[in-house]
């Protein structure tokens, strides 16, 4: 069910303002009756009714979406050598379709397009590549938004359902209190100017029945599925850009990449040393017509560089193989970084090795965390950029009814942390600064045994990041200040915006763990390998409003048992999988705890050599109970298969 429409309905004030002169224009109350009537409910009992929050219905999204996934795919490629250690390689990778994205929002990707196309030449020594990659959103639509453009593109617009509500709820109302409803009005009056209360008279939620009738009655004015209404509305909102209330909920972006590469090894000039140098150069050129991004009139270009050099070389009679490189790397808009690493591989005898790194690295800012500016109705997703900031502007709509312009610097520097709002005593979070690039340095440690029917491979790492990367949910007051009273005002009112702004923390943040895997054969007929996983992420605040989206259960198994020798053209495999339960965070998206889950999957394959095919039965999931991987993802059941290969 889609509901993003939502009005905080002061039900006094309503029946004020529509009500009383309905009666008098019914002849059923005078003018100086009515002003009487009005006088009651504005300063003697102003809250008879109580505030309500009232949710327009939206539609579910069986009614948005036609459940369909399609895809297609083409891998062209042409070799040419003009030498017998060169070659030159033209390669295009084409694709479409159509699919449902769990991301922030559930988003349909329909009628999409993606290319990739690579020009490559290499020799002995040599590498060069170009590519250049193109998307197409074609009629991508964020499916939350369609459902709430939908629900507005209803006769009348919100304004004719809630209204369409309010009079149904008080034409109906006088009848709980008394069945003749002229003595039911009277009576609420009289209560009213004594300053009791609905809840006085009926109880508390006496009026439920009331509240259900009004929202049939509203819901009768919204369009139906199918209709022409109906899909007139829809084309619109597929075809335009993303924003509710001028009715639209595509995502129109056609962003593209151009990169450069090359590398060379220098085994021909330098002996005693494997020495390979490169460098990479890339463009990014975002256009999203303010649908994703904030390009709201041009599109937004940007360029990364990088160089790099490594070198290995043995040492004690091969005993010891050194590895060490260094890179630097460039944005355009963010200072250059020198990321070293050395590691090394020691061989402890001929079927026994140790492995030991130390590694050093960074990450600039994804183009999301620079540049995105999308409403996803629970919260807005705001990059960071110093000219992101600058550019932001986005109008949005309180739960008063009223809208607002919200800028960037406003987001940056004045709002409240969550915590803070929840606890019930709002702190300003300050400047939430400039999003920038993520500092890691990592330790690995790994050992491997190799044995006649068994191997064993263990390793660890602990990985200490500065500057992380991160969303910070904040709460914005459409109007007012995060430092004076307005700004409270603001939120008693419900004018406000959860904003899911993409920034470092200065928390430091560790992430370490242990992985272990071994592969044996049984009775010399039954193959069984294993692998364990152990990992761990810790923030030194671990309560704050930032959200790591580290999603990795803590101990992960996957154990495997197979054979091919139990009988002639035959083999299996089964393989069980277990993970504890996790806790799910997104940015601007619900949070959750994933729950642990055991599952099965199992395989045969038969072979037909005298048609030089194969036939594959399989299922997974197996116990086909139910299980989740993501917070507000569908679903996951069994599936089972067969195949056929055919090998001419």
């Amino acid at each position: 069910m889609v509901i993003l429409v939502r009005d905080l309905i002061w039900l006094a004030g309503a029946f004020r303002a529509a009500v009383i002169p309905s009666l008098v224009s019914q002849g059923l109350l005078s003018p100086a009756g009515a002003a009487q009537v009005n006088y009651i409910f504005a300063n003697l009992s102003p809250n008879f009714f109580g505030n309500y929050q009232i949710n327009a219905s939206g539609y579910n999204e069986v009614d948005l979406i036609d459940n369909r996934a399609s895809s297609f795919k083409t891998d062209i490629a042409f070799h040419y050598k003009p030498t017998e250690d060169s070659e030159l390689i033209l390669n295009s990778k084409i694709g479409s379709g159509n699919t449902m994205l769990h991301a922030t929002n559930r988003n349909m990707l329909k009628n999409f397009g993606l290319q990739q196309h690579k020009i490559e030449y290499k020799n002995k020594n040599l590498g060069l590549r170009f590519y250049h990659t193109a998307e197409n959103s074609g009629n991508t639509h964020d499916v939350s938004a369609l459902g709430a453009v939908m629900t507005i593109a209803q006769p009348g617009g919100l304004n004719a359902y809630f209204g369409n509500y309010i009079l149904d709820y008080f034409t109906n109302l006088p009848s709980v209190v008394d069945p003749n409803p002229i003595v039911g009005l009277n009576t609420m009056i009289y209560y009213a100017q004594f300053g009791y209360t609905l809840n006085d008279i009926i109880g508390k939620g006496g009026d439920l029945g009331v509240h259900a009738g009004a929202r049939a009655a509203a819901d009768a004015n919204m369009l139906v599925p199918g209709s022409a209404a109906w899909n007139t509305a829809y084309e619109r909102a597929v075809n335009n850009g993303i924003d509710v209330f001028a009715g639209g909920a595509g995502i129109l972006d056609t962003s593209q990449s151009n990169s450069f590469e090359a590398d060379y090894n220098l085994q021909d000039l330098v002996e005693g040393v494997d020495i390979i140098v490169g460098a990479s150069y890339r463009d990014y050129i975002l256009r999203s017509n303010g649908t994703l991004f904030t390009d709201y009139t041009d599109p937004i270009e940007f360029t990364d560089m990088g160089l790099y050099a490594q070198a290995q070389k043995d040492i004690m009679g091969g005993a010891v193989k050194l590895t060490g490189s260094m890179r630097y790397d460039k944005s355009e808009f963010f200072e250059g970084t020198v990321t070293p690493r050395i590691g090394a591989l020691i061989f402890l005898s001929e079927n026994q090795n140790l492995r030991v790194s130390y590694q050093t690295g960074f990450q600039n800012p994804a183009a999301q965390d620079q540049y995105i500016g999308l409403d996803i109705g629970q919260a807005v997703l705001m990059g960071s950029s110093p000219d992101n900031v600058d550019r932001f502007n986005m109008r949005l709509r309180g739960a008063s009814g009223n809208s607002f312009n919200v800028t960037g610097n406003q987001v940056k520097m004045n709002s409240y942390t969550v915590a803070s709002v929840q606890a019930g005593a709002p702190v300003a979070a300050g400047d939430l600064g400039n999003v920038g690039p993520q500092n890691v340095k990592s330790f690995d440690l790994g050992y491997r045994i190799n044995g006649k029917k068994t191997a064993l491979d263990i390793n660890a790492y602990y990985t200490k990041w500065d500057n992380f990367i991160s969303a910070v949910n904040v709460i914005t007051p459409l109007y007012g200040s995060a430092s004076n009273m307005m700004g409270l005002y603001a939120l008693s009112q419900g004018d406000f915006k959860v904003f899911s702004y993409d920034a470092n923390t200065d928390e430091i943040v560790n992430t370490y763990g242990v992985s272990a895997g071994f592969e044996t054969n049984i009775l010399n007929t039954f193959d069984l390998s294993g692998t364990y996983s152990y990992n761990k992420m810790q923030f030194d605040n671990p309560n704050s409003d930032y959200e790591s989206g580290f999603n990795t259960p803590e101990n992960r198994v996957v154990l495997t048992l197979g054979s091919a020798k139990l009988a002639e053209n035959f083999s299996f495999n089964v393989t069980a999988k277990y993970h504890d339960n996790f806790m799910w965070e997104q940015s601007g998206f619900q949070d959750a705890m994933i729950p642990a889950r055991t599952t099965f999957d199992a395989s045969m394959n038969f072979e037909l050599p005298s048609m030089n095919s194969r036939v594959k039965v399989g299922g997974t999931n197996l116990g086909g109970e139910e299980y989740f991987m993501m917070a507000g993802s569908g679903a996951i059941g069994s599936q089972f298969y067969v195949g056929f290969t055919i090998n001419p």
